[in-house]
């Protein structure tokens, strides 16, 4: 009967230490688990974060002790400068970001084209996608407005010193040049090239 009880107790003890040496394995494998997610995240930390700039888009703000020169920029991505009269715009891959004179943020916009472009004169900015099909303008505060065009792929697009957008698109066989007046996105006219690719536009306004 000894010999029994003392064996019990040994059965007893093993199973504890297998228990708890089971419990080690899991907790070690879950800690290298989340290890090897955190090392992708801290590797592309700049192009998952940044998009979390910005977040309340549209919402102006002001110049204060911590908005505004010097700007801090990710280094990740590539932008485009833009100049206005007392402001300036930065595009990214996947933001455009507008600022006053004093470098406050007026807003950061997520635009969402695969080929971010940008043309700009000293009122406004344009960003378009390049061969996909929606461009929008914008002034210094606020998008005015937004179009897509359905059916042909954007080349580019040209603004003027006054309330004009014209936009250059391609389909199978042609060219087409198309003329917005800025205000509210109203179309004016297309022109047509069928042996022509279009290079330049200037305005006479």
């Amino acid at each position: 009967l000894e010999t029994d009880k003392n064996n019990d107790i040994n059965d007893v003890s093993l199973y504890r230490k297998k228990k708890k040496k089971a419990k080690r394995i899991r907790n070690l494998i879950i800690l290298l688990v989340v290890i090897l997610a955190l090392i992708p995240v801290w590797i592309y930390r700049d192009t998952i974060f940044e998009p979390l700039r910005g977040i309340a888009s549209r919402i102006q703000t002001t110049t204060t002790e911590t908005a505004g020169y010097p700007i801090s920029l990710t280094g990740r991505s590539d932008y485009s400068f833009c100049a206005m009269n007392d402001s300036f715009a930065l595009l990214s891959d996947t933001y455009l970001y507008s600022y006053n004179e004093n470098g406050g943020q007026n807003f950061a916009l997520q635009h969402g084209y695969v080929h971010p472009m940008t043309v700009s004169n000293s009122k406004r900015v344009v960003i378009y996608d390049k061969g996909g099909h929606d461009f929008s303008l914008f002034n210094k505060t606020s998008e005015i407005f937004k179009q897509n065009i359905p059916d042909e792929v954007i080349v580019s697009v040209f603004l003027g010193s006054s309330e004009h957008t014209a936009v250059v698109t391609s389909g199978e066989d042609t060219q087409t040049l198309s003329t917005f007046m800025t205000a509210d996105g109203k179309w004016l006219y297309t022109q047509r090239f069928i042996d022509d690719n279009v290079m330049q536009v200037a305005f006479s306004d």
